[in-house]
């Protein structure tokens, strides 16, 4: 703050009548400057209508004087001034850096690897392309997002400083940093408007607030700028991510339908195949067998062999079908059709039928083996109930002749007993037709064995029968 020392000349002009001392305008306001009554530092602007003489005895100085006095003042002046501006300025940048370096940590999006591109076409990686899908940027939008407080004290900052530095450029702004700087109850408007005017009319100060004004000249948009920068960033993470997640599905749609081509291909050229070899097989079934050709024998053949069942005898019953079309699924690999599935999940509602799997049989003839078992198992039950018949009439007819056999000994036997005793009663050798064997014992005669009794000459008979 400005003081001003008393020299010879003002002494001078002090003992001159009052009124009479040259007095110098300051500015428009057509003060003039003098010092205070008690010599205390800092003169005060008096309006030219105070001129006149005034009781007291007041002394007055020129303001050359004052300013020439207070010449090396009006550089520390500045520079208190300037080190406040730069002092806030600096926390102001400061803070703004820490707010900005906490932004950048948190203001990524998820990452995933580059390759996942090249693997999702080829049906690889699905999990991990499903959850790059179903990723979002959940990071910071804006520099106070990552602290209210700490951003907000960094604006402030950086707000006031950028306010400070454009005071610099007039009277009334650089009275204001002036008060700022030496705020202190005493720091009268007088004072004020003096070192305003110090600080004003010094080269050096000017200069030195001038180069302050040069160096923090693009202050007011450092705020903007980096917030600015901050949303860019985000918004450039968020669409990187769905760039990302754009190529994602572009090769899952390219590999989708690179695999559905060739599925497809493949199941046409295989159901004509099998088309054919139906339509060949029908018509040998339909040919008598002189009519087949060598081939057409062997193609027989070879269905028999692999199916384990006479082709004619099956057809003749009816109980052979030939298979229908066949379905995707039927053809693909089971890694095929897990990875077409996969794609048309990351796809959103993409068709899977294509490698649905037929309900039914997929052979090309299909036999009806369940038939044919229960045909063996009746022609077997028939045989065998033709077989229990057969044995049965045969022994009814064994059982038959033997009785047969029974019942003419019966009536020899009775014969001969009654011959027996009609040759008693007269006592006359009576011959009755019998057998040889039995002549001897009817007539009497005794083997070498000894005569048998009639019992046992029936028992023998029997046994000869």
């Amino acid at each position: 703050m400005a003081f001003l020392a008393e020299s010879e000349k003002d002494k001078e002009d002090m003992a001159q009548p009052q009124g009479q001392a040259q007095g110098q305008n300051l500015g428009s306001q057509g003060g003039v400057i003098g010092q205070g009554v008690s010599g205390q530092p800092g003169a005060q602007a008096v309006p030219s209508s105070s001129a006149a003489p005034q009781a007291g005895g007041k002394r007055y100085t020129n303001l050359q004087s004052y300013l020439q006095a207070n010449q090396e003042q009006a550089g520390s002046m500045a520079g208190k001034v300037v080190g406040g501006i730069e002092q806030q300025a600096n926390e102001g940048q400061q803070g703004l850096q820490q707010v900005q370096s906490k932004f950048n940590e948190q203001a990524k999006a998820p990452s995933f690897d580059a390759g996942l591109v090249s693997s999702v076409k080829k049906g690889e990686g699905i999990d991990q392309a499903r959850n790059a899908l179903n990723a979002s940027y959940t990071g910071p939008r804006s520099l106070s997002d990552v602290g209210q407080e700490d951003y907000n004290k960094a604006a402030s900052n950086l707000e006031q400083a950028s306010q400070r530095v454009s005071n610099l450029g007039s009277g009334s702004g650089l009275q204001s940093e002036l008060q700022t700087a030496y705020k202190r109850p005493s720091y009268s408007r007088g004072q004020q408007l003096l070192d305003t005017g110090i600080v004003g009319m010094s080269q050096p100060a000017r200069q030195q607030l001038e180069a302050t004004q040069e160096r923090y000249k693009g202050l007011k948009d450092v705020l903007g700028s980096a917030n600015t920068q901050a949303e860019n960033q985000a918004k450039a993470q968020q669409e990187n991510l769905a760039k990302f997640q754009q190529d994602i599905r572009g090769a899952a749609n390219e590999g989708y339908t690179a695999l559905g081509s060739d599925i497809s291909s493949r199941l046409a050229a295989q159901n004509q195949q099998r088309a054919a070899y139906q339509n060949q097989i029908q018509g040998i079934l339909g040919k008598q067998a002189y009519q087949r050709t060598p081939e057409e024998w062997a193609a027989l053949n070879a269905l028999e062999a692999k199916t384990g069942v006479a082709a004619d005898y099956a057809n003749q019953n009816g109980l052979v079908r030939f298979g229908g079309q066949l379905q995707g699924g039927d053809i693909a690999s089971e890694q095929e059709a897990q990875r077409y599935r996969g794609l048309a999940g990351l796809l959103g509602n993409a068709d899977t039928g294509l490698v649905a799997k037929s309900s039914g049989p997929t052979d090309e003839l299909i036999i009806d083996r369940q038939a044919i078992e229960a045909d063996k198992a009746n022609r077997m039950a028939q045989a065998k109930a033709q077989t229990q018949a057969a044995l049965t009439r045969k022994a009814e007819e064994a059982q038959l002749a033997r009785d047969r056999k029974a019942q003419t000994l019966k009536e020899y036997m009775d014969a001969q007993a009654a011959a027996d005793k009609e040759s008693a009663n007269w006592m006359i050798p009576k011959e009755v037709a019998r057998p040889k064997e039995l002549g001897k014992a009817a007539t009497g005669k005794a083997s070498s064995k000894g005569s048998l009794s009639k019992k046992e000459q029936e028992e023998k008979v029997i046994g000869e029968w």
